[in-house]
């Protein structure tokens, strides 16, 4: 999700949407303050808390006289990276694929997060994370962590 960082002397602030401030604090930016913007009124919501986080003071940013000392340092990317992005691309679509036509109704969660590992593992993609929801839980949970159990069983819809 949408997130800014502000350094000053004295502090580092992670500025997010209060649907990643949790994720934030606890997963990503262990040891930052974060501070969370209202995900309605974006991104004025996130602008108010810069705002008063500059309180006044001259600041730089990426998109300021930075930007051209960032460029700089960036470097297009060679054939070579091209190729490899979309071999990865190609190895991600047949995975999820795969995938589909092997979950069935009455799986958990948790089982369709193991079948999806090793079908992105048997193609040499390492996955970070695994987010999967059934049916009711999509709606209200959007970055789920899979879950073992009674009442995790796959009724009509899967979420990968």
């Amino acid at each position: 999700g949408p997130a800014q960082l502000f350094l000053d002397q004295e502090k580092a602030v992670v500025v997010t949407t209060s649907i990643e401030g949790n994720k934030m604090r606890t997963q990503e930016c262990l040891g930052f303050e974060v501070k969370e913007a209202a995900w309605a009124g974006l991104p004025g919501t996130m602008d108010a808390i810069i705002t008063e986080l500059v309180a006044g003071r001259n600041v730089e940013t990426d998109t300021d006289s930075l930007e051209a000392t960032l460029d700089e340092v960036m470097v297009d990317l060679t054939d070579h990276d091209v190729a490899a992005y979309r071999a990865l691309g190609k190895d991600i679509g047949e995975a999820l694929a795969e995938v589909a036509r092997s979950v069935c109704v009455g799986d958990s969660e948790y089982k369709v997060a193991g079948i999806t590992h090793a079908c992105y593992n048997k193609r040499g993609i390492d996955l970070v994370m695994i987010a999967v929801a059934h049916d009711e839980r999509i709606s209200w949970d959007r970055h789920p962590l899979p879950r073992l159990g009674v009442g995790t069983e796959l009724k009509k819809v899967c979420m990968i």
